[in-house]
């Protein structure tokens, strides 16, 4: 693991962190990030082990429930160190085992669904600036 994978986890790690970033980047006033309640923020293991016995290990993970349900909505964070054309690519391959290994844990929504999940990409380098991340996908930041 690089140094600067460490310093991203160490300081995603903070829950006050990822609610401001939530706030920030989703809103607040008649969004649905009001009915979140930020007291139930937890860290979820982003290790993964595919069907074919293949680890992926993703960043960071939380989880956050609703006020007004039994339901959690969680929150995938990606680091990168340079621009990856494949980035949308290999977070769909994360997102896919993340919700597997939800799914065999029993984690559905009282409806029987998934439950609602998110992912986001933070390339910290000389490209900076929002970069249109193709399909599937749509736009990652790429903050400098």
């Amino acid at each position: 693991m690089k140094k600067h994978d460490r310093s991203f986890r160490l300081l995603f790690s903070q829950p006050r962190l990822i609610e401001d970033l939530m706030r920030r980047f989703v809103g607040r006033g008649g969004t649905w990030i009001d009915d979140l309640d930020f007291s139930t923020l937890e860290r979820v293991s982003t290790a993964h082990i595919s069907e074919a016995l293949a680890s992926r290990d993703g960043d960071v993970g939380w989880r956050v429930r609703l006020k007004s349900a039994p339901i959690f909505i969680y929150l995938l964070v990606e680091f990168q160190s340079t621009n990856d054309r494949f980035m949308a690519l290999r977070e769909s391959v994360y997102m896919g085992l993340f919700l597997q290994q939800i799914l065999k844990q029993g984690g559905l929504t009282p409806e029987g669904l998934l439950p609602w999940s998110c992912r986001s990409s933070f390339t910290m380098g000389r490209h900076g600036g929002w970069v249109r991340a193709g399909r599937p996908g749509g736009f990652q930041n790429h903050a400098s």
